[in-house]
């Protein structure tokens, strides 16, 4: 009853917000002054909250958190009609990942020398999926929690960008067929120190890390906005190796002695991702689904071959102008070839952090251009996306999770 009683004191107060006319101060005072700096600068700064019923999600989530944070601040310049140079620093926080630790988000040099050809060098935002590349931008999705099965919380800050080099372009393929975009990458992983690839490693209790060896990683991409208005599809491949330096703990399940240098060595690390989207007047409708290979080698003792696989599907609505509503069912599996989850029984451990399996409900409310304001419910079976180092009780398999947010943008 008590988790009832604050979810719906929250959701009274967001929805007295949202009517309650506060948006003509909200552009008003010192955000109208950034229009006369010599560059562009824009920022975000998310609040949230998290409420799960059974389970732990990155947080102490099961007593209701507000871990649940984000800044930003981005600038950038035109040079030339063909150059562009521009940066972002992030802090972030879910529980203890992020922990508000400023960290460059980005940071490019953009030459478009042709429609076919542009070049980005620095550290760059990689196209996988349809979402991966604008994260950040809160404006420009319903949903406060991306699909877990697609865009894994604990892989925000890996996978978001690489250091290195990509061109891009438009390819000729005329008129009648649409238009078809390419990008290609190359370049190593920027992982933070609080970063939730660091939280990955831990979270078995068997290494602690010390650091991570970058080796050269490639991804290709390509989007076709297809000849029917408001229909696009993308592919994209990644392909990389990541060895992370730790050291063995006291007790591990691996029987290595304690304080034993011990190299994790992901290789290969790579995935295919499929995207369709379509959108119809005041309707968008996606699906995405993607299949990942992780063969991880434990310091040569041992090594771990699996496949993952996930997707999802969803649909969102428009109404009264400033409002969105949307529904997604989504599935992941740690391993297509195990969605039963026999290896988990086989150790002792529940089948169904095999799998996970949720629907979503969310609300967006346009209070202002510059204010949005999100309501959000899961409806989860399974827990494939939870850390140990989170429930040191027994999970539950079937559990929901409320979320609210608020984003200021300027």
């Amino acid at each position: 009853m008590t988790t009832y009683i604050r979810r719906v004191l929250i959701v009274a107060t967001s929805l007295l917000v949202v009517g309650s006319g506060m948006s003509l101060s909200v552009t008003a005072g010192p955000l109208t002054s950034l229009e006369n700096l010599p560059f562009d600068i824009h920022g975000f700064l998310s609040l949230g909250y998290l409420d799960s019923s059974k389970n732990n999600y990155f947080a102490g989530t099961k007593d209701g958190t507000g871990d649940f944070r984000e800044f930003g601040l981005n600038a950038s310049k035109s040079f030339t009609p063909k150059l562009r140079v521009g940066a972002q620093i992030v802090a972030r926080t879910l529980g203890d990942v992020g922990d508000d630790e400023v960290v460059l988000d980005w940071a490019v040099m953009d030459y478009h020398w042709h429609d076919n050809l542009g070049i980005r060098i620095g550290k760059i935002k990689m196209p996988l999926g349809l979402h991966n590349q604008t994260r950040d931008v809160d404006a420009l999705r319903t949903s406060i929690l991306l699909p877990q099965s697609i865009y894994p919380e604990q892989l925000r800050d890996t996978l978001s960008a690489l250091v290195g080099v990509g061109l891009y372009g438009e390819l000729p393929i005329g008129e009648a067929f649409g238009s078809l975009s390419y990008e290609v990458q190359a370049g190593r992983f920027d992982i933070p120190d609080e970063s939730g690839v660091v939280k990955l490693v831990e979270s078995g209790g068997n290494f602690t890390t010390e650091g991570f060896d970058e080796e050269t990683s490639y991804l290709a991409a390509l989007q076709w906005q297809l000849p029917v208005e408001g229909a696009r599809i993308a592919y994209a491949y990644f392909e990389g190796q990541l060895l992370a330096d730790t050291i063995a703990t006291a007790e591990n399940s691996y029987g290595i002695p304690a304080m034993t240098p011990v190299t994790l060595d992901a290789d290969p690390l790579c995935g295919h991702w499929w995207s369709a989207e379509y959108e119809l007047s005041d309707w968008l409708f996606t699906s995405e689904f993607n299949i990942q290979d992780r063969d991880t080698d434990v310091g040569g003792l041992t090594s771990t071959k699996a496949r993952l696989e996930g997707w999802y599907a969803g649909a969102e609505h428009r109404f009264f102008d400033r409002y969105v509503g949307g529904v997604t069912y989504s599935e992941y599996y740690n391993d297509r070839n195990d969605k039963s989850g026999q290896r988990y029984i086989s150790e002792g451990t529940p089948a169904h952090r095999a799998w996970q399996k949720e629907w979503v409900f969310s609300l967006k409310a346009e209070v202002t251009d510059n204010l949005i304001l999100k309501i959000e419910e899961h409806i989860i079976d399974g827990t494939a996306s939870l850390f140990a180092s989170d429930n040191t009780a027994p999970t539950a398999q079937n559990w929901n999770m409320f979320a609210v947010k608020a984003t200021l943008i300027f």
